[in-house]
């Protein structure tokens, strides 16, 4: 896992998962399959909130590493991640299985 240094901008994470999202929606467009490219959405959440809670920093909505543990931002940050990574889960599963 990376671990996230204070006041550093981690933007390019960000473009790389939506690069990777974008390419697994037009694969799976093309080869007529179930749309597989939700379950980045999660995984990217799952990844962003274990390295910051390995690093005891948090990311802001600019991608940048601008909290550190201890704050109450750090906290409500965390807070919305973990909300996040359980509804995007959620989103996953109705979007493979139930809404067929």
């Amino acid at each position: 896992m990376f671990r996230l240094e204070l006041g550093r901008s981690y933007l390019w994470w960000f473009l790389v998962f939506l690069a990777g999202w974008v390419a697994g929606i037009v694969s799976g467009a093309f080869l007529g399959g179930r749309m597989w490219a939700v379950l980045m959405l999660p995984a990217v959440m799952a990844f962003v909130l274990s390295c910051e809670l390995r690093s005891g920093v948090a990311l802001d909505s600019w991608w940048r590493a601008s909290y550190a543990k201890g704050t109450w931002q750090y906290g409500a940050l965390i807070a919305w991640h973990v909300t996040g990574l359980v509804l995007l889960v959620g989103l996953s599963y109705v979007a493979l299985f139930i809404a067929d």
